[in-house]
């Protein structure tokens, strides 16, 4: 198995990235595939650091300025890493091939 070394971003329009996965050999995919759930799973955690922290220093409430400076564009960054996780995932359905686990 490889191992996630580094990754990079490009920004490209959601049509190339539509096409670019139609397009792209199984091992790109992978690629995409194993990179893209190594990020939901370090943004994850960093947030669950952060607001552990967050619980300790401000109670079960944490204010709404705290959470919006601190939480919200982890959480945003968490969902445009998923959507594209679920377009890798959709495009190996479309395939017919199963990911495992």
């Amino acid at each position: 198995m490889e191992m996630i070394k580094k990754v990079n971003t490009k920004e490209i329009s959601i049509e190339k990235w539509k096409n670019k996965l139609r397009s792209a050999d199984m091992k790109w995919l992978a690629m995409q595939y194993r990179g893209l759930k190594h990020m939901i799973d370090s943004v994850n955690e960093e947030f669950e650091c952060k607001f552990a922290h967050a619980k300790v220093k401000y109670g079960e409430i944490v204010p709404d300025d705290v959470y919006k400076d601190t939480f919200y564009q982890l959480e945003n960054e968490m969902m445009d890493i998923d959507i594209q996780l679920v377009d890798v995932e959709e495009e190996f359905e479309r395939r017919g091939i199963e990911l495992a686990g």
